[in-house]
């Protein structure tokens, strides 16, 4: 596979500030990835931005799933616009 962009993910954990995030990108939050990644701890791997998004964040899709102790919040996708 020939990838000419390398840079395709990365890690919510290393995004310090919104402007960290390039345009045109998107950005999955909250929900639960596996029964080892999820809960509390998945939530603490969060920047504190992303408990109120910026304005450039548009919510395109929201995962509505049955809360249980591994999953405390919905799962969300973002897609961020030109920056603010």
């Amino acid at each position: 596979m020939d990838l000419k962009n390398t840079n395709l993910l990365k890690n919510i954990e290393d995004i310090k500030k919104p402007t960290d995030v390039k345009p045109n990108s998107f950005v999955i939050i909250d929900g639960s990835r596996t029964i080892h990644g999820s809960g509390e701890w998945l939530d603490s791997k969060y920047p504190d931005f992303t408990k109120n998004p910026p304005k450039n964040w548009a919510l395109i899709k929201e995962f509505n799933k049955e809360k249980t102790q591994y999953r405390h919040s919905n799962l969300k996708i973002y897609y961020v616009e030109n920056q603010i």
